[in-house]
């Protein structure tokens, strides 16, 4: 086993590597990695045996998105990047902050650069409600599906609406040319609402039968 340093513009890794018996490499870890301002954490690269690309993994990591640098999108087709080797990605992420009031933690996921970066992953939403989703390259960067079961736990967990209960949140945010402008569809589904008073007063007004007592009982 040998320790290894690198160093260059942008990052900074510390570990060890190790050999297979025949000079391939069989593992090689880096206890702390620094790219630039927005990530940090362990790396490991496993060789796969000749001929195949290695694997990555990031552990135990915590990443800014607000903080990376930008890089080129590719088309709907995946051409930029389908050049790319075929190496397996796995993040397992203490916390990816994507604004600056919303995280995801525990975040996990395996992606791949093969026809451009994909893949899919699971998180909390501020440490708190369930999502599931994926990536896929697209012609002006990466576009995002977002899901979960638990649509008004998601909307509370990031501060958008906090009276909602259950339902089911489909999410999806297509990059537009300009950087840091998206497209973006919300289709939210099955959703109960209570102590809402803005809505109560509403209902109120229109005389419906009932309605304030599901609001302050189950909801709606």
């Amino acid at each position: 086993m040998d320790r290894l340093t690198l160093t260059a513009p942008g990052l900074r890794a510390e570990g060890s590597v190790t050999l297979t018996p025949k000079g391939g490499l069989e593992l090689a870890r880096f206890d702390r990695v620094e790219l630039g301002d927005w990530m940090t954490g362990t790396v490991q690269v496993e060789g796969r045996g000749e001929g195949r690309p290695v694997g990555v993994a990031v552990l135990n990591g915590v990443a800014d998105l607000r903080r990376k640098p930008e890089s080129g999108g590719a088309d709907a087709e995946g051409n930029a990047g389908s050049d790319a080797a075929d190496i397996p990605l796995t993040f397992s992420l203490d916390r990816l902050q994507v604004t600056q009031s919303i995280a995801l933690t525990r975040f996990r996921g395996d992606f791949s650069p093969r026809g451009g970066f994909n893949g899919s992953f699971s998180a909390l939403v501020n440490g708190q409600a369930a999502v599931t989703g994926s990536v896929v390259p697209t012609r002006n960067g990466t576009a995002i599906r977002l899901q979960s079961d638990n649509a008004g736990g998601v909307l509370a967990s990031a501060g958008v609406f906090s009276s909602a209960r259950g339902g089911r949140l489909d999410l999806t945010l297509r990059p537009r040319a300009r950087t840091g402008t998206y497209d973006g569809v919300a289709d939210i589904r099955d959703i109960r609402v209570v102590d809402a008073p803005v809505l109560a007063e509403l209902l109120n007004a229109v005389s419906v039968v009932g309605i304030l007592e599901q609001l302050n009982g189950d909801g709606l």
